[in-house]
């Protein structure tokens, strides 16, 4: 299968075609991804980040945007969790985060895969 995401010194005006508007993240709290995801029987895709972190910022602007991540969205409950919100730290301590950005795939347990 051929990448849709710019590889190492490409642009992502280079691959202009395959961006789209930026992913939809339903879920900021982690107990309420988690409920959602036993009731519907599906992985969390958790995504720790914040504002001002450049690598962040890199994969909204990238990744994040592709008609293919977004289509893999859809078999997951998205969660994005902003590393300077209120609650974020309780969160990422659940979770082990300890830099921005970490992604994790999350049993509906709660269990990274």
């Amino acid at each position: 299968m051929s990448s849709t995401i710019p590889h190492s010194g490409e642009s992502a005006a280079a691959h202009a075609s395959v961006i789209t508007a930026e992913a939809h993240w339903p879920f900021s709290d982690l107990d309420a991804a988690l409920a959602e995801a036993r009731a519907r029987d599906k992985p969390v895709f958790a995504y720790w980040s914040t504002e001002w972190c450049p690598p962040c910022g890199e994969m909204r602007a990238t990744v994040f945007r592709t008609a293919e991540f977004q289509a893999r969205l859809g078999s997951v409950v998205a969660l994005a969790i902003d590393g300077d919100a209120p609650l974020a730290q309780s969160a990422g301590d659940r979770l082990g985060t300890t830099v921005y950005p970490t992604m994790l795939l999350l049993g509906n347990d709660g269990e990274e895969w």
